[in-house]
């Protein structure tokens, strides 16, 4: 396989979703671009970017990225890379939990060599119980389907230029 491999984890579908309009928007741009799970990818032979994508949980990108990240660490900097996190919270939080999120995501990001990396918002199954809304700051009106599909491509159509 050539070209851009989007490799994203995914707990509830939300990043196999983004992952899956990143590959989408790429294909429509005219590059070769494929999603696949963290736990598909073999290898990185003939791959000329790679975007990685994986869920916020407690303030952090999920360890299972992160592990992925820090084993094919060598391998990633031999090319081209974006990564993007996904987090219901994001944006709509206090302050400083937006601060948390950013900062996990930047330290991956600078462990892979990524020449951008941007945090989309998720999704929830239910919405936040007054404990958490109060803790986060999060508003009570928030919807629970925060995926802004335009933001994702907009991003999606910038990555060939960052990739060069």
């Amino acid at each position: 396989m050539g070209g851009t491999l989007i490799a994203y984890f995914t707990k509830t579908g939300t990043t196999r979703e983004i992952a899956l309009e990143i590959e989408k928007t790429l294909r429509e741009a005219g590059a070769d671009a494929r999603a696949v799970p963290l736990s598909e990818v073999s290898g990185f032979e003939g791959i000329e970017a790679v975007v990685l994508g994986a869920p916020i949980n407690g303030m952090r990108w999920v360890p299972e990225a992160a592990a992925f990240v820090r084993a094919n660490r060598d391998a990633l900097r031999a090319v081209p890379v974006a990564v993007f996190a996904v987090s219901y919270m994001h944006g709509a939080a206090r302050p400083k939990w937006n601060r948390a999120i950013e900062k996990s995501l930047r330290t991956e990001a600078e462990t892979a060599g990524a020449r951008t990396s941007t945090v989309f918002a998720g999704r929830v199954g239910s919405p936040l119980p007054g404990f958490a809304r109060f803790i986060f700051g999060v508003p009570q009106d928030l919807p629970a389907d925060r995926v802004d599909r335009a933001a994702v491509r907009a991003w999606a159509r910038g990555l060939p230029g960052v990739f060069g």
